[in-house]
């Protein structure tokens, strides 16, 4: 992560790459034309899951 001596997203960054991963799922599932309302909170739920893994060595000390 490019924000100096850290190496684990900030705040910022962490709702930066939910959104990302949000709208990278809601386009596969789109392009795919299987978009619905399961599929829907299923992208959610995974996008919300890796922003917490990217996260959990902070939790770790």
């Amino acid at each position: 992560m490019p924000n100096g001596h850290e190496d684990h997203p900030t705040l910022a960054e962490s709702v930066v790459f939910f959104l990302v991963y949000l709208g990278l799922g809601f386009t596969v599932f789109t392009i795919l034309g299987n978009l619905s309302a399961g599929i829907w909170i299923l992208i959610i739920l995974v996008s919300l899951l890796i922003v917490f893994l990217q996260n959990l060595h902070k939790f770790k000390k």
